[in-house]
């Protein structure tokens, strides 16, 4: 039951400020969507060249791989503390406890990182 409350929320929220976004977003500057290009086709073509010129930066493209690295490694750590914590603790509120104060912390070594850099 809760979880089909909290998915009709969640879709609630997204419609309104969906539909409030259409209503007030201004017509997109730069050059006109192509008459004869599918929309598909056009999107992946743009990802293509984008993939390409990644490439030919070599620094960006450390960045990236580096970046991707570390997102994958810190949202497996956070999605294995919470499995361990499931086990450990009977308490539900104390699971959501610790992940959002493991969510703050990352946050706090964020700033200090930033700092000491």
């Amino acid at each position: 039951f809760w979880l089909a409350v909290s998915m009709s929320i969640v879709g609630l929220w997204w419609a309104g400020f969906s539909l409030f976004t259409f209503k007030h977003l201004k017509k997109r500057a730069g050059p006109d969507f192509p008459t004869n290009a599918n929309i598909v086709c056009l999107g992946w073509k743009q990802a293509w060249e984008s993939l390409c010129m990644v490439c030919t930066n070599r620094p960006l493209l450390l960045f990236m791989v580096a970046y991707f690295l570390w997102s994958d490694a810190l949202a497996t750590l956070q999605n294995a503390a919470i499995l361990v914590l499931d086990e450990v603790s009977s308490k539900d509120s104390s699971v959501i406890f610790s992940s959002i104060l493991a969510v703050i912390a990352g946050f706090i070594g964020l700033l200090i990182v930033i700092k000491v850099q």
